[in-house]
């Protein structure tokens, strides 16, 4: 049942001129121990076919619910994609109007953060979205902020007052980067998102650009589908 429920843009209600209004929940999610939602709202001009020509999606995430604060950086990635490529992709197949498109939106978030907002600036991919499109929202977790975990300078582990379970492990004494965390920390880095700043991180090569949800467990049931109406 939940592979099929879709949350609905209404493409009526991004016509205002108050900034403030016309964001619609497209991605619900919990991380952290928090509940979150993130919201978009889509600027640009209305066609006759009742389609928007995109200028910018400005997104906005929500806390509800939880102790950590979770924020989005300022860096986003949309693709149109082939429904075979996605969980659940054969329930997605855009039937509903001739011509839909899907397409997938990764985000980038952080726990311990406190940007609730991002703008992505269209440059050619989504440049109109219109009745009957599918976005399918893929969150991304940034580790937590290095000045608390230290995640990037390992004879600092034991000093860090936060470990990242996304991407840190705690045993005893010991405290050390996940396997899944290296991985993800090297890609993060080649979509230059995180800097070689440090010097003291082994970014070396990876054999994959394909990026996961989270370095650490995936909550695969989610509400990250949404449709334009």
């Amino acid at each position: 049942m939940h592979e099929r429920l879709k949350f609905k843009i209404h493409l009526s209600e991004q016509r205002g001129k108050d900034k403030e209004w016309g964001y619609q929940p497209i991605c619900s999610e919990a991380q952290y121990g928090t509940h979150f939602v993130i919201n978009a709202r889509f600027e640009g001009t209305e066609d006759d076919n009742c389609a928007i020509n995109l200028d910018n999606i400005h997104f906005y995430i929500q806390n509800y619910t939880g102790d950590v604060t979770i924020g989005l950086e300022k860096f986003s990635l949309i693709e149109e994609c082939n429904p075979k490529e996605l969980k659940y992709g054969e329930l997605l197949e855009p039937n509903y109007f001739d011509g839909s498109k899907i397409y997938k939106i990764t985000l980038f978030a952080q726990g311990l953060n406190n940007n609730f907002k991002h703008t992505h600036k269209i440059d050619g991919t989504l440049n109109k979205i219109k009745p009957g499109d599918i976005l399918v929202t893929e969150v991304v977790y940034l580790p937590i902020s290095k000045k608390l975990s230290f995640w990037d300078d390992k004879s600092k582990y034991n000093e860090a007052s936060y470990l990242d379970p996304l991407y840190q492990l705690r045993d005893g004494e010991h405290v050390k980067l996940t396997d899944a965390g290296i991985h993800m920390i090297k890609k993060l880095n080649l979509l230059g998102i995180i800097e070689k700043d440090s010097g003291k991180f082994d970014f070396g090569s990876i054999d994959s650009f394909d990026i996961p949800v989270a370095a650490g467990p995936s909550r695969n049931c989610k509400a990250d589908v949404s449709m334009a109406i």
